[in-house]
């Protein structure tokens, strides 16, 4: 009975592999961002629209640039062998997991014989799809492919864009008090109140330096206006890929499947869609009015540069 089963899996494997197919060429939009910022949250936004293709979990190969590229799909095989044998949980406290089914080692064997230019990254995405095994957004037409991958903002972003003309980014700026509250609750690294100057005031710059140059390939959008405003948000969205807007970008998941948050802190209240409610504003309870003072005082004009170059509802 269990080689049976086991059969019976190969065989659904190879039929999901060999039956799934999707244009080549689709756009790329990637949400790329400092970390406790919503990047994961509006990849999973995108995760079960008909007319979307959402890459699951961190797109490693696109993370921190286009450098050492070998390395880089040896830790797609890690993650995705990771993810295969623990599943995916969204965040510290996350309770439930989600199955994942990946052929893996095929997949990064065909990455590995290709050369490191674009057109590299022009096969992981028109091929990626089709290895991922028990993808249940396998109907219809799709017409973008989104994702998720952390710092492209850290001296990379231009040099990003120039090399790969199909990418789109989705930036979302997290106020700064909002942001340091939650990071200094994520990791030590942002702990001390100056990795505002180190982390999110050059992001942020990079950001508007490529929107200088490549405009209407660079969205920047409100950490605000994606908590409260995500249905204006989505239907910008929509418009400018041409896809038909669905109730279903309001809820986060993965796989089709309902998925928890990702907050920092424990016993959060959500909204029906699973958005936690209070997200931001919380920090007006526990900042200190020196340190909101020092805050304004660093970012005043970088924020008044953010708002003037976000998505406008």
């Amino acid at each position: 009975m269990i080689f049976n089963l086991i059969k019976r899996k190969k065989h659904n494997q190879n039929k999901n592999k060999s039956l799934f197919s999707y244009k080549k060429n689709l756009p790329v939009l990637i949400s790329s961002q400092l970390q406790r910022s919503g990047g994961s949250l509006i990849s999973q936004l995108f995760d079960n629209h008909p007319e979307i293709l959402a890459h699951p979990w961190e797109i490693m190969v696109y993370k921190e640039g286009v450098d050492n590229i070998p390395n880089k799909i040896l830790k797609t095989e890690k993650e995705f062998t990771r993810l295969m044998r623990d599943g995916y949980r969204k965040g510290k406290f996350a309770k439930k997991k989600h199955r994942f089914h990946f052929l893996t080692s095929e997949f990064t064997q065909i990455l590995s014989r290709e050369r490191y230019d674009k057109h590299f990254f022009d096969n992981y995405f028109d091929n990626f799809f089709k290895y991922w095994t028990n993808f249940k957004n396998d109907n219809g037409e799709k017409k973008i492919i989104t994702g998720f991958s952390p710092f492209f903002c850290k001296g990379n972003l231009i040099k990003q864009l120039n090399f790969h003309k199909r990418l789109n980014i989705i930036h979302i700026y997290r106020d700064p008090y909002s942001w340091w509250y939650s990071a200094k609750n994520f990791k030590d690294i942002y702990k001390d109140i100056n990795s505002i100057k180190k982390y999110w005031i050059s992001s942020q710059l990079e950001v508007l330096a490529a929107k200088s140059k490549f405009r209407n390939r660079v969205l920047i959008i409100k950490f605000d206006d994606l908590i409260n405003n995500r249905i204006k948000i989505m239907k910008y969205v929509c418009k400018k890929f041409f896809i038909k807007f669905d109730k279903k970008l309001m809820y986060p998941t993965f796989n089709g499947e309902l998925i928890e948050n990702d907050s920092s802190f424990k016993k959060q209240k959500t909204d029906k869609y699973g958005i936690i409610k209070d997200v931001t504003r919380r920090y007006k309870n526990d900042l200190n009015k020196k340190q909101i003072l020092n805050i304004k005082k660093n970012t005043f004009k970088i924020c008044k540069k953010l708002e003037k170059n976000s998505i406008k509802l």
